[in-house]
């Protein structure tokens, strides 16, 4: 008698859970309370390799039993060119502190594509449709040493790179600009009055 109980008992557990589960995943939008602000219905229904950020976010959230803060995590990380602003770790805009400036690579001239003297290693970040989102995207990333904006017919394209940008390649159809990022170097503090006085003093009994 007790095991069939037990066994009534688990059984309904089972279904509620699988009940919440389902109502998650039917929800419209079950990320965008609680991930990070860039999480936008842009980012949601970016396609990530075949399925749509919110599609995989609600499919860990259903299959997996995940809260949606970890879902959103796990998702970001493994798409994180394309899903990644939805982790609630990720800064948000407002939290970006700039450091440094940016400045056309050697050469003198920005307007093409980045290299570097190797292989270039970048990120494309998807989600960033604006030039200065990925500048300000960079900017936040202490490991990004310059940025390429692309923007052509309605298509832009932003790539953070990791590696020394030594030149840039002319770009055919034009609309493609590099910028290489220089670490600002803050003044010299001057003596204060005080330490001032106390040089001149001393001079003066030399």
């Amino acid at each position: 008698g007790d095991r069939i109980r037990w066994g009534i008992v688990w059984s309904s557990v089972r279904m509620h859970k699988r009940l919440l589960n389902l109502l998650a995943f039917l929800r419209p939008d079950p990320a965008s309370a609680i991930c990070a602000p860039r999480c936008t219905e842009s980012v949601l229904s970016a396609s990530a390799d075949g399925f749509s950020c919110g599609d995989r976010i609600r499919w860990v959230i259903a299959n997996l039993g995940l809260p949606e803060a970890e879902a959103c995590d796990q998702v970001g990380l493994e798409f994180l060119a394309v899903c990644g602003p939805c982790r609630p770790s990720a800064p948000a805009p407002s939290a970006i502190v700039p450091t440094g400036t940016f400045v056309a690579p050697p050469g003198g001239r920005s307007a093409g594509y980045c290299r570097s003297a190797g292989r270039s290693k970048y990120e494309t970040a998807a989600w960033l449709g604006t030039r200065k989102g990925c500048e300000a995207e960079c900017f936040a990333r202490s490991a990004c040493l310059a940025y390429e904006w692309g923007s052509a017919g309605g298509y832009t394209r932003c790539e953070l790179h990791s590696e020394p940008v030594t030149h840039v390649a002319p770009a055919p159809g034009g609309g493609v600009h590099c910028l290489a990022r220089t670490t600002a170097t803050a003044p010299a503090t001057p003596p204060s009055p005080a330490a001032t006085a106390t040089a001149v003093a001393t001079a003066a009994l030399t």
